[in-house]
């Protein structure tokens, strides 16, 4: 037979356990974030670059809609 104090121990561990899954899934969830914004960012610099190239391209002459043949 457990005293009370054991099981309040054991009790205060699957506390303490539970309380570190959290923060666990807490820092998961803040790192998925932080590189979704990365990824963004990352797409709105090829976006911005594609656009520049296009830009270029028409300065040269060349329509990068349109087929080269």
């Amino acid at each position: 037979a457990q005293t009370a104090q054991q099981q309040t121990e054991a009790a205060q561990q699957q506390a303490e356990a539970a309380q570190q899954q959290a923060e666990t899934a807490q820092q998961q969830a803040e790192t998925a974030q932080q590189q979704a914004q990365a990824e963004r960012r990352q797409r709105e610099l090829a976006q911005q670059q594609v656009e520049e190239l296009r830009a270029r391209l028409k300065e040269l002459g060349v329509e990068p809609d349109v087929p080269q043949q």
